[in-house]
Formats: C-alpha cells, structure tokens, sequence
C-alpha cells in the first residue's frame, strides 16, 4: 500500500507517448481497484492536488476520487473527480483520458451503474428522456475517447459496456463503429473482440456475434467467457441452439472465476434463494460448475424437456425481454408504492422492467389485455394458460411515480389517483375486459353496474355533494373495496407463487395423446427400479414408408425429480418400430423406458412422448407420485403389472411380457398377471391369495352370480420361497376373468406362514368389448 502514495512522476519529466501514457494510468487504476485505506487514499489525493496545474497529475487525481467515491459514497467525491477531468478538459479538449476519466466518473458516480438505490427523483426521469443522464453522457465520453484516439483499448471497452447496458440501437451501432475503427487500426484485442460480440448480439445480429467470440477465442480471450458470449449468440436460435448448448456447455467444462460470475449473472433472474445461498457458499469453481449443472438439469426436468431446449428458451426469454421491455427509468432508485417487485429487480439493477422479468420466468404470455381510458394508468393483464386448465395472472401498471410497467397485487392499482370523482365507466370495463380469464371480475364489474343503475333511476349524480348521492357513493365505495381487499390478496399470493419459481413445458402445435402406466420394483443400491410404459394411438403418429415398410417413431422422456433435493433422474430415447402395414384406428404404438431411482415421499414425474417424424407433434403428462423404497427385510410387493398373455419385449429377470398400459382387455381374453415378493426367506412357505372384484355395484351382482355369495373371484396358491440373487420371488399368474363388461380390482395378497407377515398390493383394469 505505501506504493499508492508515493509521490507521482510529473507530466513535465515524461517524454512518453500517449500510449504509454494511457498504460501508466491504466496500471495506476489497477491499483487503485485493490485499495482500501480512505485514510491513504485521501493524502494521494491531496498530493495530487498541490501539483493540480500539471494534467497528468489531474488525471491521476480524478481517478483517486472515483475510488474514494467508491468507497465512501459521499457524492463530493464524484463531484471532485468530474470537475478534475472537466479542468483537464478545458485546457486541451483533445486528451482522450481526460474523456475517458469523465466517462469513468460519470459510470460509477451518482446515476450511474454505480449508484445506491435512491428515491424517486423526477429530474431523473427527466434527464434519462432526453438522454442527459450520467450513463448515457458516460457513453458519449467513451466514444469521443475513441475517436481522439482509435487504439484507446479500455475506451472501446468501457464504450461497449455502457452501450450493451442500454440498449439503445444508436449507441449500439456507434459503438460497434468505432469498435471497427479500433480493430482496423491494430491487431486483433482479445477482449475488445468479445466486447464487440456484445454489441452485435444486443443488435439482433448473432451470427455476426457468434463469429466475434470466436474470433476472441483464437486471439487468447478466456476460453470459457468466449465460448459463453459464443453460447449467448447462438441459443435464442432454433437452428442453432444445439450448437449454442454445445458452446455453453464447453465453457462450463473450462470455468474461470471470471466466467462463472458470468454464467451466475445470466441465471441469476430466474434463481431461487436456497440456489444464491449455494452459490455464494460454493468455495470451488469445481463446486460451481456442479452448481451450474445441477441448476440446468432441475429446470428441464421440471419443465419435461431436455437441458439444450431448457437453456436455449432460457436465452431467447431473456434476448426478447432485454429487446422489448428494458427500463426507461435505469437510475432510479425504490420502487413506487404500489409495486410487489420491490426488491429483487433492484437488487441485481436488472435492465428489465416487471414485465421484462416474468417473461424471462415464464416466457411469453398467452394473451395479454389493455384497457385503454382518460381515467386509468397504462395497464396490461397477462395470461399464463396453467396444465389443469386455469389461468396464471400478471397485472403490470405504469404507476404515477413511474416510467414503467410494475407488477402490482391489484388490478384497481390502474386507477389514476388524481382523478377526482369515482371512475366507474372505466373500472367496468377494466373488469370485464379481464372477465373471461376471472369470473370473480364479472361479478364486481355487475355489482358495481347494479349500483350505478340504482343511483341513476334515483336521480342521484355522484360527486355532487348531495347527501343521497354521497352516501350512495359511500356504499358503493365500500362494496369496491371489499371485493378489492379479497381480490389483492388472492392475486397477491397467486402472484408471489409465481414469481417464487420458473416454469417451462414443451410446445406442441399438434397434440399427441396417450395412454401410459408406471411401475415400481426393487432395485440395487438402495434404488428403485421404476417403468413407464406408454401406449400412442397409430392414428395420431406419422408413418413413413422405407424400402417397403412402414415405419413409426417415437421419442420418449421419462423424468424423475425429488422435489425436497432436486435430485434429477431420466432417460430419454428414441424408439422405431417397423410394421408390414399402415396400422389400424384401434391399433397402438406401444413403448417403455426404465430408470433406478432414490425412493423419496417427495417426488413428481414427467413423462413426454413426441412423434419423431414429426417433432411438432406430441404431449407432456405429469404428476406427483412417491417412489417406494423397497427394505432388505421387509415384507412388500412391487407394483403388480397386468399384460398379455404371449411374450413381449419388456424384460424383468428372466421374465418377458407384453405391457398393455391402458390396462384395458378384451372380454373373454386371458391376462398375465407378474409382481415381486421382496422379504421372504429362502425355502420359508408362504400362501398368495388373488382376488378379482367388481368396482361398480351392478357388476358386484354379476360376479356373485358367476361365483356365489362372496362377489369376488379367490386364487390362492401355496408354496416354497425360492429368491434369486437378489432375494426376489417372482410370481406370473395366467388367469382367464370371466367377467363382462366393466370396471374391476386385483388384489394380491401374500402371507408368510412363518411369522405370519403380510403384504398386499392392489391395481385396477377394465374390460372392454371386443
């Protein structure tokens, strides 16, 4: 530290050139960056500042007073250094570091990316309008830098920041000039090169941004920023986002610290709070790579698809949102009343407006409802179609106290607070424009039109000042803000759910329906081994014709999640079946895909089937189901699976069955019926009884007919437990129903004759005309 305050070298005793003027205060920043003392810091200051006519010294001075700035957060500090850098400017306007320092001041000064969060201040708003707020003046320092000087590297850098930061196409395409003048006048720059892969991926061009982070790469820029600024061009492609998953995935294989700031900084939007604690916790970048993985797995998984479509929605979310619905208002500071995100946006200074961030969370909106009116703020209801057939809702209003769109709890926020009489016209049709997404707003929108048709027939005229009137009004007012209170807190809690996560799921332009079954069974290493079995409809599949066959495709994802630990299991594959006919309309595709996973309380299931010679084409089902643990010495069935009676292709030991998933059969056809026994010992007896029961009451009839009084048809079967290696008893019964028509239950039921222990497992099947 005692370096930082060594007397300077003065201007007059340097014979360098402005290069090597440049590379003396750039080291000088370096050090600067690192130091901590105010106490230091403020005697450099004042030494610099008795040698105050010599510019150098000036400048060096202006950079000591953004770091005390930096420091301190005393706004004096930010005005010294302005002024120092102005007073070098006024002497000889043609120093390009005297531009660069102003532009440096103005960035991490008071408005700039640097500043606290503050309170509303309209001369903000103001000044960003008309683009005389510190950032945008900071640019324009940059560029004037620049152009005095073409090889001025941390100008060109410092110029692409602030460009890329606000988005504004005029400062894109200047900067992305003057970035070309820079590397027609030199060598390739390794990190002006990925700044200029910055500027064209936020100017829509990402091929060309694609290219540029190569072009870094090979010029020695840090293999994993470049192969993310790579990632960051090509995934909002669908063309290319494979290619894009294959460069973010490389760049996580070669983490830097640098870069994994980087990638966190991208994801960061959509991060729970348990996942920020984990990765501040992380020590390692090994520990953050596994993080970084974990993170991409959870997200396709829970939303059925794979990690390279996870990641590639994620950016296209996040290209389209910075494109569309950036902040006007970058330097302010708190929210306005009213607004429900109050924290998070701030926090992270994300350049996105609310409604900027529930895209990148949810993606784009189903439909979106606008209530223009002299009496309303700018408003926007958005509509996330929900799997169970409800309706996810975002209520954004541009609030008086600001220049975007916030999230609010409440829809009446959208009422202008200065309108003096009671706007009832307009809060109808706020309401009932929103009504066919939530009934309840049909019925306030009533209520309040029954009000109005009251006071109308009584002659009464609100805002009149008539005692009638008023107390009319009054009542109205209290039936308004009752329904108003319970439909804040319902929106508000359905809200603060939605924004506590983010969500994904396949889009299919065609729907591909099926029928499908799971099956649980006792795996090794304490796994369970578990089975979906799924049967497509032919109608619904495209059949193409190879060398005279047809042939159908299928590409079948199978997720398993623990939602209490993220743990993520799937498998995902693609079958193909040959047949020497187009099939039929009662004929079905049938598939199967297994996995071992951890048993846990605490797990949903996604499974997704796509035609895959038409990958448009398909559908998601998913629910919660546990996955069983099935103990050592514990007496259990696995899940009992009903199927054909000839061989089929899917395998369990030395068993081989045909899995039928609809559990429907034929009448008068037989069925096997295969499970496990887990617990038994080897040559103990033990008695299985199977029971065939009737679940509708005039069916219940039928079989008490068939086989006397007790309603139900009893199996039981005696024998010697002979486990095989991994103490399993397999048991396939061939029975043959003869039941009609209708809906039944199999009961399995298995009792050592020992210790008298016993398990049972039950599933049902239909019986269908043939």
């Amino acid at each position: 530290m005692r370096r930082l305050i060594l007397p300077i070298l003065l201007a007059a005793l340097l014979p360098a050139s402005v290069h090597a003027q440049h590379v003396r205060l750039d080291s000088v920043r370096e050090r600067l960056a690192v130091a901590m003392s105010v106490t230091e810091l403020r005697q450099r200051e004042a030494a610099l500042a008795d040698s105050s006519g010599l510019a150098v010294a000036t400048l060096e001075r202006g950079l000591v007073l953004i770091r005390l700035y930096e420091l301190t957060r005393d706004e004096h500090d930010a005005e010294a250094a302005r002024a120092a850098f102005e007073e070098v400017l006024r002497q000889d306007s043609s120093i390009a570091y005297a531009h660069f320092g102003l532009g440096l001041a103005l960035l991490k000064g008071p408005g700039g990316e640097g500043d606290a969060p503050r309170g509303f201040i309209l001369d903000d708003v103001l000044a960003e309008a008309r683009g005389r707020d510190p950032m945008s003046l900071a640019g324009r320092s940059f560029a004037r830098a620049l152009e005095l000087d073409p090889t001025f590297e941390q100008a060109a850098l410092q110029l692409a920041h602030v460009a890329v930061e606000r988005g504004e196409r005029d400062a894109l395409l200047r900067a992305r000039d003057l970035l070309a003048r820079f590397n027609a006048a030199q060598a390739v720059s390794a990190p002006v090169a990925l700044a200029v892969s910055a500027v064209e991926a936020a100017l829509g061009n990402r091929a060309a941004a694609a290219a540029a982070a190569a072009r870094a790469r090979a010029a020695g820029a840090d293999p994993a920023l470049s192969l993310l600024a790579e990632a960051r061009a090509l995934l909002p492609l669908d063309e290319r986002r494979d290619e894009g998953a294959r460069a973010y995935h490389a760049g996580l294989d070669a983490l830097t610290p640098p870069a994994a700031e980087a990638y966190w900084e991208d994801v960061a939007i959509i991060a729970r709070p348990d996942e920020e604690a984990a990765w501040e916790a992380a020590g390692t970048l090994e520990e953050r790579t596994a993080l970084l993985r974990q993170f991409w797995a959870g997200r396709a998984a829970y939303g059925g698809v794979t990690e390279e479509e996870r990641i590639g929605e994620h950016y296209r979310r996040l290209a389209r949102a910075l494109e569309r619905f950036r902040r006007e208002g970058m330097g302010l500071g708190a929210p306005p009343a009213g607004a429900l995100l109050r924290q998070d946006a701030q926090a992270r200074r994300l350049p996105l407006d609310d409604r900027g961030v529930v895209l990148v969370r949810h993606g784009d909106p189903d439909a979106v409802v606008q209530t223009p009116s002299s009496e309303l703020r700018p408003n926007e209801m958005w509509v996330y179609y929900q799997p169970d057939g409800s309706n996810a809702l975002y209520h954004f209003v541009m609030l008086r106290e600001s220049t975007d769109y916030r999230l609010v709890p409440d829809i009446m926020s959208a009422l202008d607070p200065t309108v003096t009489n009671f706007p009832a016209d307009a809060i109808v049709r706020l309401l009932e424009d929103r009504a066919r997404y939530e009934p309840a707003y049909k019925n306030i929108a009533s209520r309040i039109e029954s009000w109005q048709r009251k006071s109308r027939m009584a002659g009464l005229d609100f805002g009149s000042g008539a005692v009638e009137a008023d107390r009319d009004a009054d009542a109205m007012m209290e039936m308004f803000d009752a329904a108003r209170v319970i439909e804040t807190g319902q929106t508000r809690s359905a809200t603060l759910d939605g924004l506590s996560r983010d969500s994904d799921r396949p889009d299919f332009a065609e729907e591909v329906p099926y029928y499908y079954d799971l099956y649980a069974f006792q795996g090794t290493g304490g796994l369970t081994d578990v089975t979906a079995a799924a049967a497509v409809p032919a109608r619904v599949l495209e059949a193409r014709t190879m060398d005279g066959v047809v042939v159908y495709g299928v590409d079948v994802s199978f997720i398993v999640v623990d939602t209490l630990t993220d743990h993520v299991t799937r498998a995902d594959t693609t079958l193909h079946y040959r047949s020497d006919r187009v099939l039929g309309p009662r004929d079905h595709v049938r598939v199967h895909v297994s996995l071992a996973a951890p048993p846990s309380a605490s797990v949903i299931h996604r499974m997704v089937i796509r035609d895959a010679n038409r990958p448009s084409a398909g559908k998601l089902y998913g629910a919660a189901q546990p996955v069983p643990e099935y103990r050592a010495a514990e007496l259990a069935i696995s899940d009992i699976v009903l199927a054909e009676p000839d061989s089929g292709n899917w395998r369990r030991g030395e068993v081989h069955l045909g899995l039928v998933p609809p559990r429907q059969f034929e009448e008068g056809a037989a069925l096997n019926i295969f499970y496990e026994v887990y617990g038994l010992e080897a040559d103990v007896a033990y008695r299985t009884e199977v029971v065939l029961e009737a679940t509708e009451k005039g069916l219940m009839d039928r079989i008490k007919g068939l086989f006397g009084g007790g309603g139900a048809l009893r199996l039981t079967f005696d024998g010697v437990a002979l486990p095989d290696g991994t103490g399993t008893v397999q048991e396939l019964r061939h029975v043959v129903p003869s039941v009609g028509q209708g809906r039944y239950r199999i009961q399995v039921t298995v009792t050592d004759l020992e210790t008298g222990r016993v398990a049972t497992r039950e599933t049902a099947f239909l019986v269908i005309d043939p």
